[in-house]
């Protein structure tokens, strides 16, 4: 609503944190983050399984996938378009509800930690912010991801089953029944580090590309979203890979009579036990497959949040214009008089 103790024939600006700051900014994120999910649940079906090959295997076993279209054939072809997108709904639940805290507690984080919203803020403001957002989503949504991991990991080749199919509900009551209510937040110290650190990348990256942009051929709006996103996913993949092995490894790992994991021991024992068996490299598995998941998965929940941003100030702006309109008019019939 407009200031009245503003001269009604002065146009009534937006605040430039509104569909930034508070639950709509939130919700947005959210929303942004739900239609993307749509369009990428398939390559993120084909990076997990590739993700699971050869596990604890010399690298010179043979392969079950030659690679991601590879994956992605084989699963259309025994289990059709239910395989290439399994666990979708539970993906979009996930990426709603956790890109509600990602996404949209980092602009209210930033904003806090710097106020001048018309200055750009420095970068290490950015990852801490990033940060933040990060680590409080993966704390409170990492039953959502480990659910959705094992859910896209079930059907591939050489996976055992789940009995009675691999719905999420029935992959979460199998896992309370046999390994205990607390296995849902099993690899929630390695989803924080890597949800902290892979926020602060991304968000850090697409503001730093998106301001060297501002000065390009480029034109703002859904340009400079599309490409600073496409250039700040592929810093994200890279980052997080090796991050996101380790975390589908833990995720799917078997349990024995006590409910402790049979492969690993943890984070630190995954690694220990990669590193000597499979190489390196290992760390690496899956990440063009990432790539191709990460990389339209983030420009199209970017690009998708900024356009809905935009509306949201757009009708705004509209609706303060028609406010500001009626005073004009209100005032114009008081001097009449």
């Amino acid at each position: 609503v407009p200031d009245t103790s503003m001269s009604v024939d002065r146009p009534v600006q937006l605040d430039p944190k509104y569909a930034r700051d508070g639950l709509l900014g939130m919700g947005i994120s959210s929303l942004g983050a739900s239609l993307a999910v749509v369009f990428t649940n398939p390559l993120d079906v084909a990076q997990t399984r590739l993700k699971m090959t050869n596990e604890l295997l010399p690298p010179t076993a043979p392969r079950p996938y030659s690679g991601m279209l590879a994956c992605l054939a084989d699963t259309l072809k025994r289990q059709g378009i239910a395989g290439i997108q399994r666990g979708l709904t539970l993906a979009i639940v996930r990426e709603g509800s956790k890109n509600f805290f990602r996404l949209g507690l980092y602009d209210p984080i930033l904003i806090r930690l710097h106020p001048q919203v018309h200055e750009s803020p420095p970068l290490c403001k950015c990852f801490i912010a990033g940060g933040t957002s990060g680590g409080v989503s993966a704390l409170v949504c990492n039953p959502l991801d480990l659910l959705k991991s094992r859910v896209q990991a079930d059907g591939r080749l050489g996976a055992k089953e789940v009995a009675g199919g691999s719905s999420a509900l029935t992959v979460m009551w199998q896992m309370v029944r046999e390994e205990g209510a607390s296995s849902l937040w099993k690899g929630t110290g390695i989803s924080i580090v890597r949800s902290a650190i892979g926020t602060a990348v991304l968000l850090s990256a697409n503001s730093v590309i998106k301001k060297s942009l501002k000065d390009s051929s480029i034109p703002p709006g859904l340009a400079v979203d599309a490409t600073a996103s496409a250039l700040a996913s592929v810093i994200l993949t890279y980052t997080i890979n090796p991050l996101d092995v380790v975390r589908v490894r833990l995720y799917n790992q078997p349990v024995g009579p006590n409910g402790r994991g049979i492969l690993y021991e943890g984070t630190v024992d995954c690694v220990a036990k990669m590193w000597r068996t499979e190489g390196p490299l290992a760390f690496f598995k899956g990440v063009i497959a990432s790539m191709y998941r990460v990389a339209p998965h983030c420009v199209l929940t970017l690009c998708f949040i900024g356009m809905l941003r935009r509306e949201a100030c757009r009708l705004e702006q509209q609706r303060l214009d028609r406010l500001h309109a009626d005073e004009q008019t209100a005032a114009l019939k008081l001097s009449v008089r």
